[in-house]
């Protein structure tokens, strides 16, 4: 791909998400989406998740934080930014739905040092049809139940209450 084709890509994924019309019910159709996405909203969301962990860790100290959840994961930004904060951590599970974003993800782990991300436990599965979620220390979503139907995130939201061992982490645009 070439820059004026990632810059496109990227200008129409900003649309869609300031206008929240997703395109066949997703925000990300294409691979140049994708490809726009790392480069333009994955450091904003690694410095938000990021933010919210250091807040976690300070606030609770006592309570280490040994496995986590990521539910709509998309290439992994909030597991990346958990690597960083939490020391304690030795499970990673991620649930996508989009088959590109959980290969773009597990390709990004594989060009770092990080084995947990490198061994990071990846489920191809749409939130909405999953009845229960493994228990996991912290269970986050970030930047996706918005993108889902009120009553459909709320049904998600009480699964993964559910499966929170010790933290429920849930990050939107605005919050």
């Amino acid at each position: 791909c070439n820059q004026q084709s990632l810059s496109q890509a990227a200008t129409e994924l900003s649309e869609k998400y300031r206008a929240q019309r997703p395109l066949k019910g997703k925000f990300i159709t294409s691979e140049i989406h994708r490809l726009a996405y790392i480069t333009t909203r994955f450091p904003a969301t690694f410095a938000a998740t990021h933010s919210v962990f250091t807040e976690i860790q300070r606030l609770m100290p006592d309570h280490p934080i040994t496995s986590l959840l990521d539910l709509g994961a998309g290439s992994g930004t909030a597991s990346w930014a958990a690597t960083q904060v939490f020391p304690d951590l030795q499970q990673i599970t991620l649930i996508e739905q989009d088959e590109g974003l959980i290969q773009l993800g597990k390709s990004l782990a594989l060009t770092g040092e990080n084995t947990l991300l490198q061994n990071a436990t990846w489920a191809r599965a749409n939130l909405r049809t999953i009845n229960t979620f493994p228990a996991h220390d912290l269970v986050i979503s970030s930047y996706a139940l918005g993108e889902l139907p009120q009553n459909v995130s709320g049904e998600i939201l009480k699964t993964a209450w559910s499966s929170a061992n010790t933290t429920l982490a849930i990050i939107e645009p605005g919050t």
